[in-house]
């Protein structure tokens, strides 16, 4: 009996392979990520989790080329990130966007969140003229729960997740596939993390979109991600379905990370 014709399967949005990424020259060089490989796939959300100097970090950076790498490969879309010219990493940067840890930090203060959020489409021309703009910066902020009466004011004048949701804003304005988000809830109150999770669940969901979703915190991680890789000195120790991985974690490294995620229910230790 004939076996039926299947089709072959698509390759991931993203595709890392041995990426190795170091500080410094000669002697005192020192890697920090070290032959590190994975994927994303369309529509997936992929955390990389580890104690801070594990590499997390720089893998994301490296993988949007905000830092260089010294070896690897960089695959978005089938296209080579590493080897594109400066007009093709343009390009590309419109299809991977990042949020960033410290909402304020990474929002200009001098800066209106009407021009924060235009800044993108004026770069790459991404606008039919100043109504088409407005018209987008509004549209955008309500999707991540502002409302524009925001435009005007600067950033000092929001709270720590009202930041973090201009910050998300600013990241879709240009409608990407893939979004590198480095610990973009770590910086919040447990309340606001939980409602900034929600809204990038929502916004994966209703956009199709990708995350390379950067964390130390497993709570966080099993809310949002599908899989998750763990680092450890620059390198991935253990990779699985994110349930399976919290569950029965099989790296002894891990373990000890699980065990550290604090707990609901947990009784605290007293103080002396």
């Amino acid at each position: 009996m004939p076996v039926p014709a299947t089709d072959p399967p698509s390759p991931p949005l993203l595709g890392v392979e041995s990426l190795c990424v170091a500080f410094g020259t000669g002697r005192s060089a020192r890697t920090v990520v070290d032959s590190v490989s994975f994927s994303v796939g369309r529509g997936e959300a992929l955390a990389l989790v580890g104690e801070s100097g594990s590499g997390k970090t720089t893998v994301g950076r490296a993988v949007l080329r905000l830092i260089p790498a010294q070896a690897g490969s960089v695959t978005f879309d089938s296209q080579d990130v590493l080897a594109a010219t400066p007009a093709r990493l343009r390009e590309l940067r419109r299809q991977m966007q990042i949020i960033f840890q410290d909402p304020g930090g990474s929002l200009n203060p001098r800066m209106r969140v009407r021009d924060l959020l235009a800044e993108p489409l004026i770069v790459h021309r991404a606008h039919a003229g100043p109504a088409d703009i407005a018209s987008q910066c509004r549209a955008m902020l309500d999707r991540c729960g502002m409302t524009s009466t925001a435009l005007d004011r600067f950033p000092h004048e929001f709270s720590g997740g009202q930041k973090q949701r201009i910050a998300i804003a600013r990241a879709l304005m240009l409608h990407p596939s893939l979004i590198v988000c480095d610990e973009p809830t770590s910086a919040l109150d447990v309340s606001v993390q939980a409602q900034i999770i929600n809204l990038m669940s929502d916004l994966r969901a209703s956009l199709g979109l990708s995350y390379l979703f950067i964390s130390h915190d497993f709570g966080v991680v099993r809310a949002l991600c599908d899989r998750v890789a763990v680092m450890r000195d620059g390198k991935i120790i253990e990779t699985g379905p994110c349930d399976r991985v919290i569950e029965s974690p099989q790296h002894e490294y891990t373990r000890a990370l699980v065990d550290a995620a604090p707990r609901l229910g947990a009784p605290v230790a007293p103080t002396a």
